[in-house]
């Protein structure tokens, strides 16, 4: 399965990618969360931080996850990562598929890239291996583990308030502020544009429930 975390700037690519029997599709930001109870108010708000409670200084806490990453995660060991070259096109490089088809089954992959790229790649990844755990976490995997204790910290503090857009805007303000944004513009295009609303929508179909919807 693939562990799909999204936020407003990537699902309408999330839609064209959809098959129900692969992805598992997570509201990952506040602001989507708030658009998407507009037209289904059980959705469940999983961000994709929040998963990233795994990861801790103590090997233990790592057992059983394998990370592909786009810069070298310096506080996580060597032997359960692999950085991936700049990819213009989603082909798997031999270094890469040989360190999945290394993988035990079960195993489960941490994705560190921007979306919607890692999303495609997962779905590549899953051609290979569908027997493995699959898990977009995009960029937050470098910045949180440029320093690991602070990453636990703000991790517990922050996931799943709305407000952790406020540490990647001090970690990374470049990029963040950008995705900043390209989240505006969509917040408006969803609720103003008629044609994206109802493709919208469509989105909020595929969306994960809470377990208590019925």
């Amino acid at each position: 399965m693939i562990h799909h975390y999204i936020n407003l700037v990537c699902w309408r690519e999330m839609l064209t990618i959809y098959n129900p029997k692969r992805d598992f599709v997570w509201v990952d930001s506040y602001i989507l969360h708030v658009l998407v109870r507009r037209y289904r108010c059980t959705v469940a708000y999983k961000p994709g931080t929040s998963i990233l409670g795994a990861v801790g200084k103590d090997n233990s806490n790592l057992n059983g996850w394998f990370f592909f990453t786009a810069v070298t995660a310096y506080n996580l060991p060597e032997n359960i990562q692999v950085e991936l070259p700049f990819l213009k096109q989603i082909l798997l490089p031999d270094n890469v598929k040989q360190a999945l088809q290394s993988l035990p089954a079960g195993t489960r992959v941490g994705l560190g890239i921007s979306a919607p790229k890692q999303n495609h790649l997962a779905v590549a990844m899953h051609l290979i291996r569908p027997d493995l755990e699959y898990h977009c976490l995009g960029a937050s995997i470098d910045l949180y583990n440029k320093n690991l204790a602070k990453a636990q910290k703000k991790a517990s503090v922050l996931s799943g308030t709305g407000f952790e857009w406020v540490w990647f805007l001090i970690q990374s303000p470049r990029r963040t502020s950008y995705k900043i944004i390209l989240t505006i513009c969509e917040a408006f295009k969803v609720t103003s544009i008629n044609a994206s609303r109802k493709r919208f929508i469509e989105f909020v179909s595929i969306c994960k429930k809470n377990t208590n919807e019925t």
